[in-house]
């Protein structure tokens, strides 16, 4: 009898990445924590995320209306104050937000070779009518109508125009006031979508056999884990790799995001918050015992390491990136929270989804 080696191969891989759970983790138990995941974290940040998006909008609009170093001051403030929560918010790469290019029009990011910086560069510099109205702007590149691009138009070359009057500052504010109503537009999809029940959560919170998406609840927990995983693991290779380097020499501090509104370190420990908020209110510590418990802590505990040296490396008060990293003190709290994260990264990517009896063999950020 011949076999099917290949068939073999495939179906005991499949049969050996899911382990059987523990006996105090059950399905109710799994429902338990996706639904406090959902209430405690997903819909705040998202609602808080909507918010932001309504005030930056007022800002930019109140400096249009009456431009002046004061209004230019409260329109990059109510852009940082944006900044802040989206860090929270796109921690949750799942369901609504994935979908319809959403998340790439709020943050085209990381921009390779600076093609999306280059084109709103050209359209200010031409000064291209399309981008200034909300239904001419949301159907063009996701490169020029998110928080990139309003971060550009608040803070970049020429910025300075805002507090004026004339055609110079006149275009940028449009600009930039289409960029905000395009953000409004799409907080408001993502906060209306979490809101209630929806057919993600519904599939999420419904493991079945017959659910393509959640067929028990070890696929349904693994979502959870993979919030953790892929939060970890952008913030160590999209948002550190790129500027810290190998080396203090090689710093690149222009290759940090959000680095012209000096928002590149309080958007990491945003982020970090965020995880370890989610972690002490999602219940998950709730289906494990004894070691297991421990491993759960200690997770929380780089957290607060992680965010601890971030923190540091801003206890002088500078936030120029380029300062920062110029300094060896605060480029090695940097390289320090650089470190944690690797940690966080095999640990969550491993052992802390093999205590629920996942076990990931991959990257959903590979091939980016």
């Amino acid at each position: 009898m011949m076999i099917n080696f290949k068939r073999f191969f495939v179906s005991a891989l499949f049969a050996l990445s899911v382990l059987p759970m523990g006996q105090t983790a059950h399905a109710q138990d799994s429902g338990t924590v996706v639904r406090t995941v959902i209430a405690e974290a997903i819909k705040p940040a998202f609602d808080a995320f909507a918010q932001s998006a309504i005030a930056a909008n007022q800002s930019v609009e109140a400096l249009c209306a009456a431009p002046s170093t004061a209004n230019v001051l409260q329109a990059q403030e109510g852009f940082r104050a944006l900044v802040t929560s989206w860090s929270h918010a796109e921690l949750f790469r799942i369901g609504p937000l994935t979908a319809d290019n959403r998340l790439e029009r709020i943050l085209f990011w990381p921009d390779r070779r600076s093609l999306g910086q280059r084109q709103v560069q050209t359209a200010i510099y031409k000064k291209d009518p399309t981008v200034t109205t909300l239904e001419t702007l949301s159907p063009k590149s996701v490169a020029m109508q998110g928080l990139m691009a309003l971060e550009y138009t608040l803070f970049g070359k020429g910025s300075d125009a805002l507090s004026g009057t004339g055609g110079d500052a006149e275009f940028r504010c449009q600009y930039a006031t289409a960029i905000t109503q395009n953000i409004v537009v799409i907080s408001a999809e993502l906060a209306k979508y979490w809101s209630g029940e929806n057919a993600f959560s519904k599939r999420w919170l419904s493991p079945s056999a017959t659910n393509p998406m959640v067929r028990d609840e070890i696929e349904q927990l693994s979502i959870v884990l993979k919030i953790f995983g892929d939060g970890v693991e952008i913030m160590k290779e999209q948002r550190f790799s790129p500027f810290l380097k190998d080396s203090q020499a090689a710093a690149r501090p222009k290759a940090a995001l959000f680095w012209r509104s000096n928002m590149s370190i309080p958007s990491l420990i945003g982020g970090i918050e965020m995880l370890d908020h989610l972690l002490a209110n999602s219940k998950l510590d709730s289906l494990v015992t004894g070691n297991h418990k421990r491993e759960l802590s200690a997770v929380r505990f780089e957290f607060a390491n992680a965010k601890r040296a971030l923190e540091r490396a801003y206890a002088n008060g500078e936030t120029d990136m380029k300062t920062v990293l110029a300094n060896e003190e605060t480029y090695g709290q940097l390289n320090y929270a650089h470190i944690v994260l690797t940690g966080l990264v095999s640990n969550l990517r491993g052992p802390i989804p093999n205590m629920f009896g996942i076990i990931t063999g991959f990257s959903s950020l590979d091939g980016d």
